[in-house]
């Protein structure tokens, strides 16, 4: 190539290299710049998709936050959560050895959006193992809660003090958790567990682990379950510092629910805390005060069991433990160590009445303490209810006064019985609390019919008994005024009177020995004369006259004067047993006694009937024919 050539190429180049660069950022602009705001957008796409990402991620982080603050909280019913919290803390504070522990609401209850607290304060005495336990099981359990105060007072100067404890607990109840009845799930043993057992066999629960290696309650014992078959656990005794006991069938096993972050923490990292105790600061000196308190006198029936719980206070610590001995006390009644109880059962054919025993109180570094406290159980019958008799119906006539006695006896308590009404009574029916007299006086706007009237009597025992029984009360018209005596008819030794109801117009007929019921006259036919009857009742021995309502009717002889009298019938000479009287109304006293005075299916003529008589006066017609 020559040199003109090369130049020209040259040029060229460079023409085409000064062109491009002058045309590059319109190039830029038509072709590259919509890479670019692609390429942007591309880039704050995928961070909105990170940033929604982290937003779900922190979410659902939440939300199962939110999930476990449910679980682990208290019912979301503010009351039930406050009776189980409490419940909690004082069998937390038993478990722990607290003694003379007191726990109670402080009803400083607050509320935030969904979130509520309950507050209880614990004050109580124990040591710092035991403080130290409570703090355990407090922090390690699956629940929303804290302390909010706390104040320990030192009771001692060296080694492990009593320590006197005040603290504030509070409780959180997110809304929406499950309202349950029990804070933890329970179950209940099958069979006896013995103090040495290792073998639990409880009754079925889905809310327990199925797994091994939890914590639970029994009493003041916990255990853990290292194995899980069913129905059937493997556990080791005695956890978290408690002893081991015996348990019966039925009692309740409560799961002790960890929280999971701490499940692998350990009562051993108290154990520096409590080998150097930081409460041995000397405090002023403290004078004790032995006393042997929980001895209280007992009432119990043939087989119940006793139990009373000896308890001692104001002991030094520093002298040893406690030592309970039962002296001078019954057949079968024992101091059960374990339990810290006095047990007897009061044998069933027990003789009634007291049974003395005395408990000592000493201490094993102590000489000079022996208290000694007594008391006495006694076994008395048992109460059984009053037995109560009332008639099973009575007679009640509107306008007149009514009375009727309930009578009471009762083996127990003879005295002191009180008679009432068991439901409701028609109005102005009363009784007498002392004495049982029922009594009604029945105004005329009653309306007739059958009333019962639940009487009702409840003795003086120490837990009352009662008895109840129901009377109907009969409430009628009063048909004794309106029953009069029309007739009378005697022939040989047959005798008739007639009554007849103005009300109903019915008429009936009566002989000696028959019955008068009327209303609430109950009486019977003792005597017939010429112009009158004789009937005789409870009360005693009644008069009626020809034409009389057998409400008017006089009395001759009350019940006491007149019992074992002899009525003798009016006769005259020799003709007595052949004198035939009759007795009617004027205007049907003859064919009455011509069709009834024999009393069987025999016609009768006149000539059977001696003598007729009516009523004397007109009025007394008058009277006895009203309808």
């Amino acid at each position: 190539m020559n040199e003109n050539t090369r130049t020209k190429l040259l040029g060229g180049a460079l023409l085409i290299v000064v062109v491009f660069w002058m045309m590059r950022p319109l190039v830029d602009g038509w072709y590259f710049e919509p890479i670019r705001k692609a390429t942007r957008d591309a880039q704050t796409t995928q961070q909105t998709l990170e940033k929604l990402q982290v937003e779900e991620l922190a979410l659902a982080k939440d939300q199962a936050k939110l999930q476990q603050w449910e679980d682990a909280s208290l019912p979301s019913d503010v009351l039930i959560a406050q009776r189980l919290y409490q419940e909690y803390i004082t069998n937390l504070a038993i478990e722990c050895a607290f003694q003379g522990s007191d726990v109670k609401p402080l009803g400083k209850n607050s509320k935030i959006g969904k979130y509520s607290t309950v507050s209880v304060s614990l004050k109580g005495e124990t040591n710092l193992a035991g403080l130290g336990r409570f703090m355990y099981l407090f922090d390690q359990a699956n629940l929303m809660q804290r302390v909010s105060s706390l104040k320990i007072t030192s009771s001692g100067t060296q080694g492990d003090p009593r320590l006197d404890v005040s603290l504030t607990a509070e409780g959180m109840s997110v809304e929406g958790s499950e309202l349950r009845k029990e804070l933890f799930p329970r179950a209940f043993l099958q069979q006896m567990l013995p103090a040495d057992g290792d073998e639990v066999f409880v009754t079925t629960n889905d809310q327990f682990p199925t797994e091994s290696d939890f914590l639970a309650r029994i009493g003041t014992e916990i255990i853990r379950v290292s194995r899980v078959e069913e129905d059937n656990w493997l556990v080791q005794r005695g956890a978290e510092g408690t002893r081991p006991t015996i348990h019966n069938v039925n009692d309740v096993i409560e799961l002790m629910p960890i929280a999971w972050e701490k499940r692998e923490n350990s009562f051993d990292k108290y154990e520096p805390l409590l080998a150097e105790s930081p409460f041995t600061t000397p405090p002023p000196p403290r004078t004790w005060s032995p006393r042997l308190n929980g001895i209280a006198n007992k009432t119990v029936f043939p087989g119940d069991e006793v139990k009373i719980s000896p308890r001692a206070d104001g002991l030094n610590p520093e002298l040893g433990e406690p030592i309970f001995t039962l002296l001078e006390a019954p057949d079968g009644m024992e101091f059960d160590p374990e339990a810290g109880e006095i047990i007897w059962a009061a044998p069933e054919g027990a003789e009634l009445g007291d049974y003395t025993a005395k408990v000592q109180l000493t201490q094993s570094a102590n000489e000079e303490l022996n208290l000694e406290s007594s008391f006495t159980v006694t076994v008395k019958a048992r109460n059984t209810p009053p037995e109560l008799t009332v008639p099973e119906s009575a007679i009640v006539v509107i306008g007149r006064d009514f009375s009727l006695k309930a009578e009471a006896v009762d083996a127990e308590t003879p005295e002191g019985l009180t008679y009432s009404f068991d439901s409701g009574v028609p109005t102005g029916v009363s009784i007498d609390e002392a004495t049982g007299e029922v009594t009604w006086t029945p105004d005329m706007e009653m309306t007739p019919g059958d009333y019962n009237v639940e009487v009702k009597v409840t003795d003086a025992g120490e837990e009352a008994l009662s008895t109840t029984k129901t009377v109907t009360l009969q409430l009628q018209d009063d048909s004794a005024q309106l029953t009069r005596l029309t007739g009378s008819v005697s022939r040989g030794d047959a005798s008739y009177v007639w009554f007849r109801n103005l009300g109903t117009g019915v008429s009936t007929q009566l002989k000696i020995g028959d019955r008068l019921v009327v209303a609430e006259i109950d009486a019977e036919v003792v005597e017939i004369q010429r112009r009158s009857v004789k009937v005789r009742d409870a009360e005693g021995l009644w008069e009626l006259s020809l034409g009389d309502a057998v409400r008017n009717r006089v009395l001759l002889e009350a019940s006491g004067d007149a019992a074992g009298d002899v009525i003798e019938t009016e006769a005259s000479g020799d003709a007595a047993e052949d004198v035939t009287q009759t007795e009617a109304s004027a205007d049907n006293a003859a064919p009455a006694a011509s069709k009834d005075a024999a009393g069987d299916d025999s016609p009768q003529t006149s000539e059977d009937v001696t003598e007729i008589s009516a009523p004397d006066s007109a009025a007394q017609r008058g009277t006895a024919e009203e309808s």
